[in-house]
């Protein structure tokens, strides 16, 4: 096979379970290589980059195993690939328990229990013959010092992690911070920090709510709807069911009273059974977008914890506090150093390799606290100098 062949082997997401003998045999040549190397992350697991010449499109066309509608032409191949090499990510281990290999998005899991021996057996030769083959160029390189060289030098940033603050990555490019805090003035983000600045820790309202209600906290959510423009019913319950959580279906009973301050207290207890879901979320979404009103109770009555994520929903939480503010709501306001930092652009910015999706990726920055990611794409291009990059991990033989 040839890289791009085995590129698009291993380009779609796919899992594996069972190999036929052949193959098998091919994977436990590829982990006695592996001894040779120091382990990563944990013990007997190696992961490292895999690289390999692009080869031409005559080539590709006349070995090409892996029919695609992407190429089809030889400007499609140069578009595709457009550097000589192409690099793969591996990782590799081997236990009692199971035989394991991942290239780009092809896993190879193959349990030692189950007979491998079944009809549902999958010959894979081909490819794990050219990662055997891969894999001992890099073990010779790695010998040599060749390999971590070329890595450390070669591999395309657009596959590498790194920082920038978030002042220098919206000097460059103004209209990402334009589409963040789109809809908020400097007055409004000015005095949000001011308000916020003065919650000190372990601060609590003093105008806390003796008597709570559903019906009370669906109409302070309310006041947030109506004053961001938001369309709104006579039920304060049915505008909350529009726009916040369900409270799992647990709160939409017929022997929950809304006006019932004991019925509050109960739920709040859990006297109801399971919240589930999100049961105080005032906007719904994923746990990137969804903003939350936990009420706290207390001896001298309830006060209430807003919290949400800046990074994706910075006008929101702007707006919603202020509004809990305007009305003089017993609010205080979780998160609050992240919050501030991402409104003065004193935080960072992520850039994560293309084989990530740029959400989860808090794992990829271990001495950063790094909640905004980005992928280097060709708009971000003028970044690739400004980025503080992570160094790429080198592999090294077993002393």
């Amino acid at each position: 096979m040839n890289a791009v062949d085995v590129f698009f082997r291993s380009f779609m997401s796919t899992k594996v379970k069972r190999v036929d003998k052949k193959s098998l045999k091919i994977m436990d040549e590829i982990f006695d290589m592996l001894d040779t190397l120091e382990s990563d992350i944990r013990e007997g697991y190696h992961y490292f980059w895999i690289y390999s010449d692009r080869g031409t499109y005559t080539n590709y066309r006349k070995e090409k195993k892996y029919d695609t509608e992407f190429i089809s032409s030889k400007k499609d191949f140069i578009d595709f690939f457009p550097t000589n090499t192409i690099w793969f990510e591996f990782g590799a281990i081997r236990d009692e328990r199971v035989r394991f290999i991942t290239i780009n998005s092809l896993d190879i899991e193959i349990l030692s229990e189950p007979d491998i021996e079944t009809e549902f057996a999958r010959d894979y030769s081909d490819v794990l013959s050219w990662i055997k083959e891969r894999v001992q160029t890099i073990i010779e390189g790695i010998k040599n010092g060749n390999y971590n060289k070329k890595v450390a030098e070669e591999l395309p940033y657009n596959l590498r992690y790194g920082t920038v603050s978030r002042k220098v990555f919206w000097e460059k490019h103004p209209e990402d911070k334009q589409g963040a805090v789109e809809g908020l003035t400097d007055e409004e983000i000015k005095k949000f920090l001011e308000l916020i600045a003065c919650e000190k820790k372990d601060y609590i309202p003093e105008n806390r709510i003796k008597e709570m209600t559903f019906n009370k906290y669906f109409s302070m959510a309310c006041s947030c709807y109506l004053a961001n423009g938001l369309k709104c019913s006579e039920s304060v319950a049915k505008t909350f069911l529009s726009y916040g959580e369900d409270f799992g279906g647990g709160v939409l009973r017929d022997d929950i009273d809304f006006d019932s301050v004991q019925d509050f207290e109960d739920f709040y207890d859990g006297k109801f059974g399971s919240h589930g879901g999100h049961p105080w979320g005032i906007v719904r979404g994923s746990s990137r977008t969804r903003i939350m009103l936990y009420p706290k109770r207390t001896e001298d009555g309830y006060y209430f914890k807003m919290s949400g994520n800046p990074n994706w929903n910075v006008h929101d939480i702007v707006k919603f506090y202020l509004t809990f503010k305007e009305c003089n709501y017993p609010v205080v306001f979780s998160c609050s150093e992240e919050t501030i930092a991402y409104l003065k652009e004193e935080d960072y910015v992520g850039f994560v390799s293309d084989r990530d999706l740029p959400i989860y990726c808090q794992w990829s920055f271990p001495n950063q606290h790094i909640n905004d990611f980005r992928h280097l794409t060709e708009s971000f291009q003028d970044m690739k100098d400004l980025i503080e990059w992570l160094p790429v991990h080198e592999v090294k033989l077993k002393q």
